[in-house]
């Protein structure tokens, strides 16, 4: 133990005396394992880390294709309310969709689903079954979710706010419960607030959710279906998220959902109408299909890439910087010192090296991940990775200097 301490100061002393060599070589260290780390982080985000949901793995998105074998991922009201009833002992069925919508008046004019008008401040929330938050198992922070009442055509305009908005726009004010604020020139009472870091299964971050029965409200005359979503079975306005029942399995809800979708086809024929019901995990933020897998590997192996260089180039400095301490080993050779002793003085500066380089590459790796998204969740959860970004660059650093103390040997 004592001889360790003498090797760490005297590595340490070593590498003071040499600080463009340190430098140049901690940077390199840092930035390959910084983006690489970086880089997992955010596939982990999105594709492995399961979503802070109750029971994330029994999540599944539904997707129909219709008699051509077109994708259609959109459903009508009518047929979710179908869809709910037929199949309610083998799942929990969540309507929902993305809207945008301005803070206090509504833009004059006819809406457009597609441009928003200039000069208005937006919030961009969700429209969701009033089901949402028990299907997800997400609490309140504050106030209440919404019932089932809510979600009946001229019920009261009611409001849940996303925890980061409610603390960037109300400063975290709990009396903000029972206050009105006025969405695209209609007044909405504020019942809750959702629990911190949730935000539904999207990477976006949600000002707020609102029942179904305010889908008129939130859009403008002359928008997406506006009116017609209730009556219309061809208006397909929601996405639909199912809950699978622990006694049953993936293949016997979907067929439960198969069952319905042909009476469906049969009771209301349509070139559009869906004949067939597949599911998409929803567990994740992204389910790995063959779509994304052809972009994720060239990626993967090119970032690999920029890892490897980075080590080549390190072992490149480390070696040069060997051969000029050709004359120092020689007189500790000549002094009687053990080719082990010098060798694991080498490791011990490779590891100092390493150690430093995997701590300047951990900065690097979160300032980088929070340079590629701005979504709140997403650094809620990069904070809670910190111990999968940890065991990485401890890891890469730990296999430096055995590729430093390979090449350094010669030069004894």
């Amino acid at each position: 133990m004592i001889t360790l301490f003498q090797d760490i100061k005297y590595a340490s002393r070593y590498l003071q005396k040499q600080p463009g060599f340190t430098a140049v070589t901690v940077l390199t260290i840092a930035l390959g394992i910084g983006i690489n780390t970086a880089m997992f982080t955010v596939f982990d985000a999105f594709f492995l880390k399961p979503l802070p949901l109750r029971d994330a793995s029994r999540l599944v998105n539904l997707e129909g294709r219709d008699k051509n074998g077109q994708r259609r991922r959109l459903f009508s009201y009518l047929d979710y309310l179908d869809y709910q009833q037929q199949n309610a002992s083998v799942s929990e069925l969540i309507a929902w969709n993305k809207v945008s919508v301005t803070l206090g008046e509504a833009p004059p004019g006819s809406a457009s689903d597609f441009m928003l008008a200039e000069g208005y401040e937006y919030a961009f929330g969700e429209i969701v079954s009033t089901n949402y938050f028990d299907v997800l198992g997400a609490r309140m922070y504050l106030g209440r979710a919404f019932t089932a009442a809510e979600d009946t055509e001229g019920s009261s305009s009611v409001i849940v706010l996303g925890h980061a908005y409610w603390q960037r726009h109300f400063n975290s004010d709990p009396s903000t419960i029972g206050k009105q604020i006025v969405l695209q020139g209609h007044s909405f009472m504020i019942i809750g607030v959702s629990e911190p870091g949730f935000i539904g299964t999207t990477p976006d971050s949600p000002s707020f959710w609102a029942p179904l029965s305010a889908r008129d409200y939130l859009i403008l005359n002359g928008g997406w279906a506006h009116q017609a979503w209730r009556a219309d079975r061809n208006t397909e306005a929601f996405t639909l998220l199912a809950r699978i029942a622990p006694t049953v399995t993936d293949q016997q809800a979907q067929a439960a959902f198969q069952l319905t979708a042909e009476r469906l086809g049969r009771e209301y024929p349509d070139d559009n109408r869906k004949t067939a019901i597949t599911f998409e995990r929803a567990g994740t933020f992204a389910t790995l299909n063959d779509a994304f897998t052809a972009l994720i590997f060239p990626l993967a192996i090119g970032f690999g890439l920029v890892l490897l260089v980075a080590c080549a180039n390190v072992a490149n400095l480390l070696l040069a910087r060997a051969i000029a301490r050709q004359p120092e080993i020689g007189v500790r050779l000549a002094l009687g010192a053990r080719r082990s002793r010098i060798i694991r003085q080498l490791l011990t500066e490779s590891i100092l090296l390493a150690v430093l380089g995997g701590a300047v590459g951990l900065l690097i790796g979160i300032w980088a991940c929070a340079l590629c998204t701005r979504s709140s969740f997403l650094q809620f959860r990069l904070r809670n990775s910190r111990r999968d970004l940890s065991w990485i660059y401890f890891l890469i650093g730990a296999s430096l200097p055995s590729l430093s103390l390979s090449l350094r040997c010669p030069a004894r």
